[in-house]
């Protein structure tokens, strides 16, 4: 099993105070090959520049790696995002790239995701957020999911929320989970994945 572990701040002030946060991820995960460091959830929103997110996401993988070469242990994968509420990430399939630090993977967000939204064959690409596709586009997004290999995490597990579209009914209990509509989508697709 994969986790994610992200640490939700404002893009400005990226740089200037998460550092020691993700040094302090990297101490604590620093045997486990199994996780994925999020950098941030939707940096700017639609407000920065695509040099300003670049650069906040160079140097946040420029701090784990150096704690991670510091410590003697692998690489871990880091997911980093991009413009527009993390709907394009297109300026990281620049030649030369953007980013070159080793294990990086470029996270798009999309309700619905269009295709052109995630297809790069020069960028190692996770859907980070994904919801609102209809039962008829719900099979052809999850073959090009699959044909392409990309891996991909609905919106939202949460029966307290109310942050459409939810996976599970909004029935505030942490025991009676019960799929919506949407989450029965998404369930059908995993579990014609499970083995």
């Amino acid at each position: 099993m994969l986790t994610s572990l992200s640490v939700p701040h404002r893009a400005k002030e990226f740089q200037e105070n998460s550092d020691a946060v993700y040094v302090a991820l990297v101490d604590a995960f620093k045997n486990d090959k199994f996780v994925l460091f999020g950098l941030t959830n939707e940096p700017g929103g639609n407000l920065l520049a695509n040099d300003q997110i670049r650069g906040a996401m160079d140097h946040a993988v420029a701090t784990i790696r150096a704690e991670e070469d510091k410590l003697g242990v692998p690489h871990h994968i880091v997911s980093v995002q991009g413009q527009g509420w993390t709907s394009d990430i297109s300026f990281y399939a620049a030649t030369p790239p953007l980013i070159t630090y080793d294990n990086v993977v470029y996270e798009v967000h999309g309700y619905p995701p269009a295709a052109s939204s995630y297809a790069y064959s020069n960028i190692p690409v996770i859907i980070g957020e994904y919801g609102s596709l209809d039962a008829g586009l719900a099979p052809a997004f999850f073959a090009d999911l699959d044909r392409k290999q990309i891996p991909s995490l609905a919106w939202d597990f949460d029966s307290y929320s109310n942050c459409a579209p939810d996976l599970l009914q909004v029935n505030q209990s942490s025991t009676s989970l019960l799929p919506s509509d949407w989450g029965k989508l998404v369930q059908t697709y995993l579990l014609a994945h499970a083995k």
